[in-house]
């Protein structure tokens, strides 16, 4: 049995981008969940989670840029950075890089930080506003969707229109269902705050 170099850094491409998509999948799930929660214990727990999967999300997606490049470099002229499948994949891990840096790790860990300093009880309106921030859920689902399109493109390796067509559609459903799963948790809490301003 003889087993090249490429096979190698292929299978190790592939069990990062199944680890990402697992860390997304555990991320989505505790969005939901937090969504959810009508107390402070159950969303200090949740908040945990995310807290700690977060930071992993931004390296394994660095882990596999290094892993594409060896894995042109040892194609032998078969791919290269000019193909359009590749240079779609490199920019649309680079912007959800961007994205987690500037908007998702920040308001992550403000929730972070506020929930674990807040004490147990219900959920202040303010805390129920960072949960469902419309950027927080928009990012985390379009970057989610951007990640699915370029896995898609990564066997098919369409051309370049193409690849930017289905990494684009994809990246903006997912988006368009973040907003949605926001603005539902956003009426969700609206009777609560009705109704604690009503009189006595």
């Amino acid at each position: 049995m003889h087993i090249k170099t490429a096979d190698v850094v292929l299978f190790l491409h592939i069990g990062v981008a199944v680890a990402a998509f697992a860390v997304a999948a555990v991320l989505l799930v505790g969005l939901s969940q937090m969504r959810k929660a009508e107390n402070v214990s159950v969303l200090r727990s949740w908040a945990r989670v995310a807290h700690r999967a977060e930071p992993m999300f931004p390296v394994l997606v660095l882990i596999l840029i290094v892993l594409g490049a060896w894995l042109i470099h040892l194609s032998g002229g078969q791919f290269s950075w000019s193909d359009g499948w590749v240079l779609t994949a490199v920019v649309g891990l680079v912007l959800m890089e961007a994205y987690g840096g500037m908007v998702l790790a920040p308001a992550g860990k403000k929730l972070h930080e506020t929930v674990e300093a807040e004490p147990d009880g219900p959920i202040t309106q303010e805390i129920r506003a960072m949960v469902v921030n419309r950027l927080v859920w928009a990012g985390a689902y379009g970057n989610t969707g951007v990640a699915l399109g370029i896995l898609f493109t990564m066997p098919t390796k369409p051309a370049g229109a193409w690849s930017i067509t289905i990494v684009a559609v994809a990246g903006i459903a997912a988006t368009a269902l973040g907003l949605q799963l926001a603005s539902a948790g956003e009426r969700r809490s609206a009777p609560a705050v009705s109704a604690s301003h009503l009189p006595g």
